[in-house]
This record gives structure tokens, sequence and C-alpha cells, in this order.
């Protein structure tokens, strides 16, 4: 629906003087639509509820895909000091994150919300491998 609603607008885009560009993601979204609905003299209370609902699905989406990925990685270092993670800990994060890159493919913003998510568990992952590592140098 997200996407559909990216590629209506971006139509709309081009018979007026508001240009949609990648940069709009999550609440900045519905921002760029209803300005695009002001330009066109569409606001209708309608309209806003729709954007609104769908940028409030997108923030969930996002937050379970970062708990999932946060999980992963809790996971992988749940041994605590005594079992450290292994290769098969990093190809699970690794795969979790992969799927989360392809589920969400077929929306440009979507996926470049879901990569930021992912890097900060990666660097979350990183983070505790440090630590782990400082442990075992001292």
């Amino acid at each position: 629906m997200l996407r559909l609603f990216h590629e209506f607008f971006a139509k709309i885009g081009v018979h007026t003087d508001t240009v949609y560009i990648s940069t709009f993601q999550r609440y900045s979204f519905c921002t760029c639509v209803l300005s695009l609905t002001n330009v066109l003299g569409v606001t209708s209370p309608e309209t806003i509820v729709i954007l609104r609902s769908i940028s409030h699905i997108e923030s969930l989406y996002l937050s379970r895909s970062s708990n999932k990925l946060n999980e992963v990685v809790g996971q992988a270092f749940s041994g605590g000091i005594r079992a450290l993670p292994g290769s098969s800990e990093g190809v699970n994060v690794a795969r979790m994150v992969s799927n989360e890159l392809d589920a969400a493919r077929f929306d440009p913003l979507l996926v470049k919300a879901i990569a930021k998510v992912a890097s900060s568990s990666v660097n979350m992952m990183l983070s505790r491998a440090e630590s782990l590592v400082s442990l075992y140098i001292f």
C-alpha cells in the first residue's frame, strides 16, 4: 500500500511544482504527501487519516524489525564470556539482516530505513565483541 502511494504521488509530482525525492521516509513521507495535497487542493480528512495510518504501520514494522535484529545479536552473545559467539552466530545475524532487507526490497525508502536499523544492530554487535576482546587482552 505504501509503495502504491509512493508511485501515485510521484506521478502527481510530475504535474505540480512539488518534487518528490527519495529522502522522505516514515513521518516525513506523510509531510511530503500532505504538502502535495495542499498544492493540489485535495486535503481531505480521509487522505490525512490514511497517510498517518500508513506511517504508523511503517513505524511499527521498523520497530519489529529492529527488535528481531537486536534479539539475534543478543542470542549471539547470550553465553557471556564463557561461551563466545562463533561463526554460526555470525551467520545467523547475517542471515537475519539479509532476510529483513530482502523483505523490504519492493520499497527503496523502506530498504533504506531497514538498512539504518541493521546498521545500528551490527554496531551493537561490534561494541559487544570489542568489549569481549578487551576482557581477553587484559
